[in-house]
């Protein structure tokens, strides 16, 4: 016999999800990060050379201490500097437009800005998923969903944003989520995901032990008075 604690609830639609691997992310992440030194490196060269082309002007129009040859020679490569710099910046920004076709405009952000979560999911500390909600679903995805692995482990994910990806098996809107990585989660498993749907109600859980089948339903009693006890329906 044990006290039941007041519990809130709201109904549940059930969907597909699958655990993503963080393999492509992984790719996109390294190729951002050489090119972001490469940039680096390419804006390093630009203000040695722009010193220099302002030196050799100098000395140029003083006299010409320095010939014309060496003023042009500056110039150009001035010019080569500049020219290799934009093409670094125009390739980051060509990686970021990647990351967000590919997984949405959140990600993108977190890859540009290299997030703490980011790093995360790198590492497999977080993992990714992918929920696919029918177009006759919620208007809006919730921000926190129920997640169901086969081997009945239950985690929970939170939104993080729209998928620009399908899913070939179940078609409908994809939304991406993130759940704490756990021992049963690995990429390429399938999940139910617990969509909340309808308003919360509120009532009280009844532990599995205290539940009894008889006639098709399940039943559970409830102690009335001392030694006294009452039998009925849980709602299920």
């Amino acid at each position: 016999v044990t006290v039941l604690k007041p519990a809130r609830r709201e109904r549940e639609m059930e969907t597909t999800a699958i655990v993503l691997s963080p393999r492509g992310l992984a790719h996109l992440a390294a190729a951002y990060l050489a090119e972001t030194e490469q940039l680096g490196v390419d804006r390093a060269r630009l203000s040695v050379a722009r010193n220099e082309y302002a030196r050799q002007r100098v000395l140029y129009r003083a006299d010409q201490t320095t010939s014309l040859k060496a003023l042009q020679a500056a110039g150009g490569a001035l010019n080569s500097s500049q020219t290799q710099a934009g093409a670094a910046r125009r390739q980051l920004r060509l990686d970021a437009l990647d990351a967000r076709q590919q997984w949405g405009p959140v990600l993108e952000k977190w890859l540009v800005a290299r997030s703490p979560v980011f790093e995360r999911i790198l590492r497999q500390q977080e993992w990714l998923v992918q929920v696919t909600i029918a177009t006759s679903g919620p208007a809006r995805p919730p921000r926190r969903i129920r997640l169901v692995a086969p081997s009945g482990v239950t985690a929970f994910g939170r939104f993080v944003s729209a998928f620009p990806q399908t899913n070939p098996v179940v078609q409908g809107l994809n939304f991406l989520y993130e759940t704490p990585a756990r021992p049963g989660l690995a990429p390429g498993l399938n999940l139910v995901a617990g969509i909340p749907v309808g308003r919360v109600r509120s009532g009280v859980v009844v532990p599995s032990a205290a539940v009894v089948w008889s006639g098709g339903e399940a039943w559970a009693y409830k102690e009335i008075a001392a030694n006294r006890f009452e039998r009925f329906v849980v709602a299920r």
